[in-house]
Protein backbone atom coordinates (compact mmCIF):
# COMPACT_ATOMS: atom_id res chain seq x y z
CA UNK A 1 0.00 0.00 0.00
CA UNK A 2 1.48 3.49 -1.02
CA UNK A 3 2.40 5.25 1.88
CA UNK A 4 -0.26 7.87 2.03
CA UNK A 5 -0.04 11.79 4.11
CA UNK A 6 -2.50 13.08 6.10
CA UNK A 7 -4.08 16.54 4.81
CA UNK A 8 -2.91 18.40 8.17
CA UNK A 9 0.51 16.88 7.62
CA UNK A 10 0.81 17.99 4.04
CA UNK A 11 -0.35 21.72 5.41
CA UNK A 12 2.25 21.81 8.28
CA UNK A 13 5.07 20.90 5.64
CA UNK A 14 3.82 23.95 3.21
CA UNK A 15 3.77 26.31 5.53
CA UNK A 16 7.16 25.08 6.39
CA UNK A 17 8.31 25.29 3.30
CA UNK A 18 7.40 28.39 2.17
CA UNK A 19 8.22 30.15 5.77
CA UNK A 20 11.84 28.86 4.43
CA UNK A 21 11.04 30.83 1.18
CA UNK A 22 10.72 33.80 3.22
CA UNK A 23 13.83 33.31 5.01
CA UNK A 24 15.90 33.13 1.90
CA UNK A 25 14.14 36.32 0.34
CA UNK A 26 14.78 37.81 3.75
CA UNK A 27 18.86 37.30 2.94
CA UNK A 28 18.53 38.34 -0.26
CA UNK A 29 18.38 41.91 1.14
CA UNK A 30 22.21 41.52 2.63
CA UNK A 31 23.05 41.93 -1.71
CA UNK A 32 20.02 44.25 -2.30
CA UNK A 33 20.21 46.61 0.52
CA UNK A 34 23.08 48.13 -1.31
CA UNK A 35 20.80 49.40 -3.89
CA UNK A 36 18.48 50.63 -0.98
CA UNK A 37 16.35 47.84 -1.43
CA UNK A 38 15.24 45.78 1.33
CA UNK A 39 11.76 43.25 1.42
CA UNK A 40 10.39 43.09 4.71
CA UNK A 41 9.09 39.65 6.35
CA UNK A 42 5.14 40.60 4.80
CA UNK A 43 6.61 41.55 1.76
CA UNK A 44 9.07 38.18 0.99
CA UNK A 45 5.70 36.17 2.06
CA UNK A 46 3.24 38.28 0.18
CA UNK A 47 6.27 37.28 -2.94
CA UNK A 48 6.01 34.03 -2.14
CA UNK A 49 2.28 33.60 -2.06
CA UNK A 50 2.51 35.58 -6.04
CA UNK A 51 4.80 32.64 -7.27
CA UNK A 52 2.66 29.89 -6.40
CA UNK A 53 -0.14 31.59 -7.64
CA UNK A 54 1.51 32.22 -11.25
CA UNK A 55 3.16 28.83 -10.89
CA UNK A 56 -0.74 27.44 -10.57
CA UNK A 57 -2.06 29.88 -12.68
CA UNK A 58 0.77 28.47 -15.44
CA UNK A 59 0.66 25.17 -14.54
CA UNK A 60 4.09 24.65 -14.03
CA UNK A 61 5.80 22.94 -10.70
CA UNK A 62 9.32 24.77 -9.35
CA UNK A 63 11.61 23.46 -6.26
CA UNK A 64 13.21 26.33 -4.69
CA UNK A 65 13.33 30.20 -5.66
CA UNK A 66 15.21 29.49 -8.65
CA UNK A 67 13.68 32.56 -11.12
CA UNK A 68 12.30 34.45 -7.68
CA UNK A 69 15.88 34.67 -6.31
CA UNK A 70 17.33 35.37 -9.71
CA UNK A 71 14.49 38.02 -10.82
CA UNK A 72 15.45 39.76 -7.42
CA UNK A 73 19.27 39.85 -8.32
CA UNK A 74 19.43 40.91 -11.66
CA UNK A 75 16.56 43.77 -10.95
CA UNK A 76 18.15 45.15 -8.01
CA UNK A 77 20.50 47.01 -9.99
CA UNK A 78 18.06 49.12 -12.09
CA UNK A 79 17.76 52.41 -12.40
CA UNK A 80 13.92 52.60 -11.58
CA UNK A 81 13.31 50.45 -9.27
CA UNK A 82 13.36 52.34 -5.74
CA UNK A 83 12.23 50.79 -2.19
CA UNK A 84 8.98 52.13 -2.69
CA UNK A 85 7.92 50.29 -5.95
CA UNK A 86 10.66 47.14 -5.32
CA UNK A 87 8.08 44.90 -4.29
CA UNK A 88 5.22 45.86 -6.72
CA UNK A 89 8.01 45.46 -9.72
CA UNK A 90 8.93 42.15 -8.52
CA UNK A 91 4.92 40.70 -8.55
CA UNK A 92 4.46 41.54 -11.50
CA UNK A 93 8.06 40.43 -13.30
CA UNK A 94 7.51 37.31 -11.54
CA UNK A 95 3.90 36.62 -13.18
CA UNK A 96 5.00 38.18 -16.78
CA UNK A 97 8.43 35.60 -16.06
CA UNK A 98 6.15 32.37 -15.61
CA UNK A 99 3.37 33.82 -18.60
CA UNK A 100 6.64 33.89 -21.08
CA UNK A 101 8.11 30.47 -19.49
CA UNK A 102 5.19 28.54 -20.50
CA UNK A 103 3.74 30.38 -23.27
CA UNK A 104 7.56 29.75 -25.02
CA UNK A 105 7.03 26.23 -23.96
CA UNK A 106 10.51 26.66 -22.18
CA UNK A 107 12.52 26.89 -25.01
CA UNK A 108 14.57 29.51 -23.48
CA UNK A 109 16.58 29.49 -20.51
CA UNK A 110 15.46 31.29 -16.90
CA UNK A 111 18.37 33.59 -17.14
CA UNK A 112 18.32 34.40 -20.65
CA UNK A 113 14.51 35.44 -20.40
CA UNK A 114 15.27 37.36 -17.20
CA UNK A 115 18.16 39.16 -18.98
CA UNK A 116 15.88 39.66 -22.09
CA UNK A 117 13.30 40.87 -19.19
CA UNK A 118 15.86 43.20 -17.92
CA UNK A 119 17.26 44.66 -21.20
CA UNK A 120 13.65 45.75 -22.00
CA UNK A 121 12.65 46.94 -18.50
CA UNK A 122 15.76 49.05 -18.94
CA UNK A 123 16.48 50.45 -22.19
CA UNK A 124 12.70 49.99 -23.87
CA UNK A 125 10.24 50.43 -21.40
CA UNK A 126 12.12 53.06 -19.06
CA UNK A 127 11.09 51.08 -15.91
CA UNK A 128 6.98 51.24 -17.06
CA UNK A 129 5.43 48.02 -16.24
CA UNK A 130 2.46 49.15 -18.09
CA UNK A 131 4.74 49.07 -21.26
CA UNK A 132 6.04 45.19 -20.33
CA UNK A 133 3.66 43.15 -22.17
CA UNK A 134 4.41 39.76 -23.04
CA UNK A 135 2.64 41.06 -26.39
CA UNK A 136 5.23 43.76 -26.86
CA UNK A 137 8.33 40.82 -25.90
CA UNK A 138 9.91 39.08 -28.81
CA UNK A 139 12.17 36.05 -27.42
CA UNK A 140 14.73 35.37 -29.65
CA UNK A 141 14.22 32.12 -32.26
CA UNK A 142 10.82 32.45 -31.20
CA UNK A 143 8.04 34.54 -33.33
CA UNK A 144 6.12 37.48 -30.96
CA UNK A 145 4.51 35.47 -27.70
CA UNK A 146 1.42 37.93 -27.41
CA UNK A 147 0.87 37.37 -31.57
CA UNK A 148 0.79 33.61 -30.95
CA UNK A 149 -0.99 34.15 -27.82
CA UNK A 150 -3.87 35.92 -29.85
CA UNK A 151 -3.71 33.45 -32.96
CA UNK A 152 -4.09 30.66 -31.11
CA UNK A 153 -7.23 32.46 -29.19
CA UNK A 154 -8.81 33.44 -31.94
CA UNK A 155 -12.04 32.83 -32.00
CA UNK A 156 -14.42 34.56 -35.22
CA UNK A 157 -15.03 32.57 -38.06
CA UNK A 158 -14.28 28.99 -38.87
CA UNK A 159 -12.16 29.89 -42.13
CA UNK A 160 -9.90 32.35 -39.96
CA UNK A 161 -9.58 29.88 -37.29
CA UNK A 162 -8.51 27.45 -39.67
CA UNK A 163 -6.31 30.02 -41.38
CA UNK A 164 -4.76 30.87 -38.14
CA UNK A 165 -4.30 26.64 -36.99
CA UNK A 166 -2.49 26.13 -40.03
CA UNK A 167 -0.14 28.93 -39.05
CA UNK A 168 0.54 28.01 -35.77
CA UNK A 169 1.14 24.38 -36.83
CA UNK A 170 3.62 25.43 -39.76
CA UNK A 171 5.51 27.90 -37.35
CA UNK A 172 5.58 25.36 -34.66
CA UNK A 173 6.59 22.41 -37.13
CA UNK A 174 10.50 22.60 -36.41
CA UNK A 175 10.05 21.03 -32.45
CA UNK A 176 6.82 18.55 -33.05
CA UNK A 177 7.77 16.67 -29.82
CA UNK A 178 7.39 19.99 -27.40
CA UNK A 179 4.14 20.70 -29.63
CA UNK A 180 2.52 17.55 -28.62
CA UNK A 181 3.85 17.13 -25.50
CA UNK A 182 2.28 20.64 -24.79
CA UNK A 183 -1.47 19.50 -25.54
CA UNK A 184 -1.09 16.86 -23.83
CA UNK A 185 -0.46 18.61 -20.69
CA UNK A 186 -3.09 21.01 -21.37
CA UNK A 187 -5.31 18.57 -22.22
CA UNK A 188 -5.50 19.67 -25.75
Amino acid sequence: MPNLINIHDFFSLQVKRNEQYTSELISLNEQTAEYGLVLSKADAAELIDTRAKALRENGRIETGLGALSMIIKVFSVSEYINQQNYAQTVHELLELFYYLKTESRDRIGDRELIEILFDKFENECHGSLDLMTADEITLPGLDDIGKKSQRRDTTEDDETNEQNSSSWDEEDSSDDDDYYLWDSKNGQ
